[in-house]
């Protein structure tokens, strides 16, 4: 199977311009790939955030934040930070527009109205993603296929081939290298389980192999 590519700045930019005007739910859309880019999560781990992985009681965010492990791809907790102000600014449009369409609405003020233990994105009729469950080896495995499609259309739309849900995570870490970031910090926001898987993902950069090709003489 190919490796999802690396999404460069200027492929996100124009992606994020034609998820804001096609599609059913523009303003999830948006939000939705400024998540799988920002913070490394999986599908889905995306899926399975409540509200109350992103708002305190109070409707502030919770900047400094966990994986839960019980929605964790491996099972362990790992950091996850809402620090990044593009991300945070498209979430916020979105549960406003969530409050404003009455999804996951419920008459409390606290967590600007909407249902803490609620799916933080969710269908247009306000249900949380269907998950996939499949057996391996005698264990299950649980996956957001209706997330993947979504991810694999806005891909499509905006004509970046070869780009996945799994680009997210690539580009993440390739990103953070490229700006002098160690392995050892990279992994523990991916929460692979060794440097080496880490090292393994953001090896053979085209941007890093365009670089050294530009120096050759």
């Amino acid at each position: 199977m190919a490796r999802a590519i690396i999404v460069e700045d200027y492929q996100f930019d124009h992606a994020v311009k034609v998820a804001a005007v096609t599609g059913r739910n523009q303003i999830r859309d948006v939000a939705l790939l400024h998540v799988l880019f920002g913070t490394a999560l999986t599908t889905t781990e995306i899926a399975l955030l409540r509200v109350d992985d992103y708002l305190r009681d109070d409707g502030t965010i919770k900047q400094d934040w966990k994986v839960r492990e019980e929605i964790a791809y491996n099972g362990n907790e790992r950091p996850l930070f809402w620090s990044n102000k593009k991300v945070s600014s498209k979430l916020d449009q979105y549960l406003d527009y969530r409050l404003n369409a009455g999804l996951g609405v419920v008459t409390k003020s606290s967590y600007r109205g909407l249902q803490p233990d609620g799916s933080l994105f969710v269908t247009e009729n306000g249900g949380s993603m269907a998950m996939t469950k499949r057996v391996l080896d005698g264990k299950a495995h649980y996956s957001c296929d209706v997330l993947t499609s979504i991810f694999r259309k806005l891909f499509a739309q905006a004509g970046i081939e070869g780009a996945s849900s799994t680009s997210g995570r690539r580009t993440f870490a390739t990103k953070l290298y490229r700006k002098g970031y160690d392995l050892k910090h990279i992994q523990t926001l991916l929460g692979h389980g060794s440097v080496k898987a880490v090292r393994k993902l953001v090896e053979c950069d085209p941007m890093n192999l365009g670089a050294i090709v530009a120096k050759a003489f």
